[in-house]
């Protein structure tokens, strides 16, 4: 059995070295590799969201800012 390099970044570059297995070994493989693209997915979407409310937060800072300058 080779080394898998951990630092690739997808997990289309991940191959199963396992071809004497049975074929659980590569429904299981294939499963993880699945659930690890998911986990990806939804991390990326978690950064956009921290993203966007970053954003949110500082808008409405600068909203309250002027708010107070112009003392509305």
């Amino acid at each position: 059995m080779g080394v898998v390099d951990l630092t690739k970044h997808s997990t289309d570059d991940i191959q199963c070295l396992a071809t004497n297995g049975e074929p659980r070994i590569f429904a299981t493989v294939h499963a993880s590799l699945v659930d690890i693209a998911h986990m990806r997915i939804s991390i990326a979407r978690g950064q956009l969201q921290i993203r966007r409310s970053s954003h949110a937060l500082l808008e409405s800072t600068e909203l309250l800012r002027r708010l107070r300058l112009e003392r509305f």
